[in-house]
């Protein structure tokens, strides 16, 4: 769960930084969390995926399940909701925008370093040919 939650926190982190970098165009990026979707993504988590497939999953996120229309939706609103013009890097879920509270997440600084560390992984995979 420990590196479940900090993906969600460098998603954060790199759209502030992405929406800093975008300032002054036209392309507004924002980051959303569609929801708890019950697909066969979790087959690609081994044993922890077996174990949620089985039934811990519907246990602990029955409350929470999106069908795969209701997982769209927050998608769908990020790409047509003209009130987010204004809101570069928000954040958003079920369809709305969510406060970003954690102050990991508001870092500036971390979020531009998460930025270089990910161009240069990128750049490094570049040259080694995805090897």
């Amino acid at each position: 769960m420990v590196a479940y939650a900090n993906s969600k926190s460098a998603n954060v982190l790199f759209v502030r930084e992405l929406s800093k970098r975008l300032q002054g165009s036209s392309v507004l990026a924002v980051g959303l969390e569609p929801g708890v979707i019950p697909t066969q993504l979790s087959r690609h988590l081994g044993c922890v995926g077996s174990v949620f497939r089985a039934g811990l999953g519907k246990l602990l996120f029955s409350s929470q399940w999106k069908n795969e229309q209701q997982g769209a939706a927050t998608t769908v609103y990020a790409c047509v909701a003209p009130e987010l013009k204004g809101q570069p890097g928000a954040y958003l879920k079920n369809s709305g925008v969510e406060a970003v509270t954690h102050a990991q997440c508001l870092d500036d600084a971390l979020a531009a370093r998460l930025w270089q560390v990910t161009e240069a992984d990128v750049q490094r995979a570049l040259q080694e040919g995805g090897k």
